[in-house]
């Protein structure tokens, strides 16, 4: 290792144990006259670089993980309670335009994998503004570049008991279609389409059943 730092208490007798094993910060003060300064600079930079030249006729591996963050706890004896995150990233100025975790992929792989056998949410995303704010999008999904993509969700994994759970909430949408394997609804009329092999598709209205042969 280029650099190790630990701090372990085996025998710990304090009620509180407080303070950070490594920390860096960096907080410049702007306070004269100065002509549109910038900081463009990373606090902190962790970067991998793998070449292989043209005389390299073998194979190289890279499966290491560029960056490990790992929490534990085991509880022996005593009751063991554990509320913290495991990272916590916090955009702290208001009026910043940046994002708060900007991810570029330029892999096959997935860019976000999320294992998870925990019995809560996968994943929660929650607006908290102060103040009665009104936030546009709880999820934003757009190819900016060339291509497209197939599907923006896909819930068809067949253990998944709800694909959509809407709630009280409304559905939606401009000229969009319905495209079911017997159902579809036209995009441009509104028209609906009920074809199946069997002809047993109707449409019940408040129990009266439609059946329409023609």
């Amino acid at each position: 290792s280029i650099l190790t730092a630990s701090l372990t208490q085996s025998a710990a007798t304090g009620t509180a144990v407080s303070g950070d094993i490594a920390a860096i910060s960096f907080a410049p003060t702007y306070s004269t006259a100065v002509v549109t300064p910038s900081i463009t600079g990373n606090v902190l930079d962790i970067s991998r670089t793998s070449i292989t030249n043209t005389l390299f006729a073998s194979t190289l591996t890279v499966s290491g993980a560029l960056a490990s963050i790992v929490d534990t706890s085991t509880q022996t004896t005593g009751t063991l309670t554990h509320t913290a995150n495991v990272l916590l990233v916090d955009q702290n100025y208001a009026t910043s335009s940046g994002s708060v975790v900007s991810i570029e992929n330029a892999g096959t792989g997935s860019g976000i994998l999320l294992v998870s056998s925990s019995t809560g949410d996968l994943v929660t995303l929650q607006a908290s503004g102060a103040g009665g704010v009104t936030t546009a999008n709880g999820l934003v999904i757009s190819q900016t570049g060339a291509g497209t993509i197939t599907d923006a969700i896909d819930v068809s994994d067949e253990v998944i008991t709800n694909a959509l759970n809407v709630g009280d909430n409304t559905i939606l949408g401009l000229a969009a279609a319905i495209d079911f394997s017997e159902f579809d609804v036209s995009a441009s009329t509104g028209s609906i389409t009920i074809n199946d092999t069997g002809d047993a598709g109707n449409i019940s209205i408040e129990g009266t059943i439609l059946d329409i042969n023609s």
